[in-house]
């Protein structure tokens, strides 16, 4: 079985929502990120703007990546009466599980540095 098979088998198994595996490089529609942080849309979500420009491409984070995983998770019923404020909380609740139920992928793939990062 395929790594990439064997990543989205494990996603459903954990119970996310969807799972998605993409080549790492620019991001292609960088400019309208950039265009919509000018804006003001992203209220005082000012750590969108904060190295933002790192954000273009991956690779300036990560240079030896050369895939991204994205995983979905749907929040309790609960979370959705609970205030905007708590959405930080829960999604890094999600990406805390995702990095702890994927260490795996480290060992016979990566040198070490895997990263999950939350976005």
């Amino acid at each position: 079985m395929s790594l990439d098979s064997l990543i989205r088998e494990e996603a459903s198994r954990l119970g996310f929502a969807a799972v998605g595996l993409a080549s790492i490089g620019p991001c292609q529609t960088f400019d309208r990120f950039k265009n919509w942080l000018s804006r003001g849309y992203a209220g005082g979500l000012t750590y969108l703007a904060r190295h933002a420009d790192l954000r273009a491409d991956p690779r300036q984070i990560m240079p030896e990546a050369r895939s991204i995983i994205v995983v979905a998770a749907r929040y309790p019923a609960e979370a959705q009466i609970q205030s905007f404020s708590n959405y930080g909380t829960l999604k890094h609740k999600v990406a805390f599980r995702f990095a702890r139920e994927f260490a795996w992928i480290r060992r016979p793939c990566w040198n070490g540095n895997g990263r999950c990062v939350p976005a």
